[in-house]
């Protein structure tokens, strides 16, 4: 991830009690997928109640991003594999809150990498599921419900490129209150494609 030299960024580890009932926790949910399936279909494990310093930490990270910096960047977890990488992403981003279907086959999870089909141009592809880069955008706007926290994890370094850049929006706004009449326009209504699968209406209005 790129991080700007003005940009408010606080770095957060997890502390060894709590990796280790990630990894337990992990291991549990992992041990319940039959070939192919999914973990973000699955139920959470039932030891994640008793999961005190796991806990303690996704809390200090909420209040981190709630109260301070606005983004976190976690580590400590320790993962040898993609799955189990995966896995406790998964575990760790439901104590934050409570997952939002990304599609319409109500995968809460997406993955990122190339599936080697078409491209954007050509039609059809979404920028995740190719190798090509993503423009600036704001996450979540296929969905009429906010978010409130993203999360991002890279469970298996490219060799090249692959870079996530992260902009402030506020920043983003107040470099717009000089433009007469965008940003008044970026509040109005525009159309919207609703890919989340949770309601009927294929279109919505909101502002940008």
């Amino acid at each position: 991830m790129q991080v700007q030299s003005d940009a408010i960024v606080s770095e957060y580890t997890l502390s060894s009690a709590s990796v280790s009932e990630l990894q337990m926790l992990a291991c549990e949910i992992i041990a319940t997928l039959d070939d192919g399936e999914r973990l973000d279909g699955k139920p959470l494990p039932q030891g994640i109640d008793c999961a005190t310093a796991l806990r303690k930490d996704a809390e200090a990270v909420r209040d981190l991003i709630d109260n301070e910096a606005h983004c976190a960047l976690v580590s400590g977890h320790g993962a040898k594999t993609v799955q189990r990488f995966m896995a406790e992403t998964w575990i760790f981003g439901n104590l934050l809150g409570t997952p939002m279907v990304q599609n319409s086959l109500n995968h809460k999870v997406i993955e990122v990498y190339d599936r080697g089909g078409k491209t954007i141009e050509e039609g059809g592809a979404r920028y995740h599921q190719t190798k090509q880069g993503a423009y600036v955008h704001n996450d979540g706007v296929s969905d009429p419900t906010p978010i409130d926290y993203l999360v991002l994890a890279c469970g298996q370094k490219a060799k090249f490129g692959g870079e996530s850049i992260l902009i402030d929006a506020s920043a983003v706004h107040s470099a717009l209150e000089s433009y007469q009449g965008i940003l008044e326009c970026l509040m109005s209504d525009f159309w919207f494609e609703n890919r989340c699968g949770r309601r009927l209406e294929f279109v919505f209005f909101q502002p940008v």
